[in-house]
């Protein structure tokens, strides 16, 4: 099982208490499908976050939908 640790749980943790810059980068964190998922489920209520980066993640479609 892959858990959850360092800089992706603490992003979650942020966005979840809606204690964000309202400029993230996900720069050198690792996404796959279940994690894009998460973090897709987090920034939909979040309401201090204006824009994600997500450069040269090669993330598709249908890994955003919950």
């Amino acid at each position: 099982m892959n858990k959850l640790e360092g800089r992706m749980l603490i992003m979650l943790k942020n966005l979840q208490s809606d204690n964000t810059p309202k400029d993230y980068t996900l720069s050198g964190l690792e996404l796959g499908p279940a994690r894009c998922r998460i973090l897709a489920s987090n920034v939909a209520f979040n309401k201090t976050l204006t824009v994600l980066h997500l450069a040269r993640k090669n993330i598709e479609d249908d890994e955003g939908v919950d």
